[in-house]
């Protein structure tokens, strides 16, 4: 099992399969999305619809959390496609929130990666930190 701090919230999960079940590429280690901005580093989670990884933002070095769907075919149906812009309008809308990003775990960066052929939604947060790394720290 791995754990997250996310926002002083502790978020865990079992470890995952690699291999989506709706399409797109084989999701691993090491992995650069939306444009090779940002790295896959750690999966943390893995439903039917989604998988989500804590990442690297390579522009910045900062951490980052990701979520991304998979779509068969080169470009995602329309249903698919509605569903995620709903998903992100609603993010949106959070993250304008007075002081959302000090608070919050609020929408960075959201594209389509063409050659994994995932949604993508990339996600950051004050103090977003893996357990483990917080563990170390403390034993010293």
């Amino acid at each position: 099992m791995s754990c997250i701090v996310l926002n002083r919230s502790l978020l865990c999960a079992w470890g995952v399969e690699l291999v989506t079940e709706q399409g797109g590429q084989m999701l691993n280690q090491g992995l650069r999305v939306l444009r090779g901005r940002y790295m896959l580093e750690l999966s943390q989670a893995r439903a039917s619809t989604h998988e989500i990884w804590l990442g690297t933002d390579q522009e910045d070095s900062g951490p980052v959390l990701l979520k991304l769907w998979a779509f068969s075919g080169t470009k995602p149906d329309h249903v698919q496609r509605a569903l995620w812009d709903i998903e992100l309008r609603h993010l949106f809308r959070i993250a304008s929130s007075p002081e959302a990003e000090s608070r919050l775990v609020v929408l960075h960066d959201a594209g389509i990666d063409p050659e994994s052929h995932h949604f993508v939604m990339v996600m950051t947060s004050p103090g977003l930190s893996p357990l483990a790394t917080l563990l170390a720290h403390r034993e010293k």
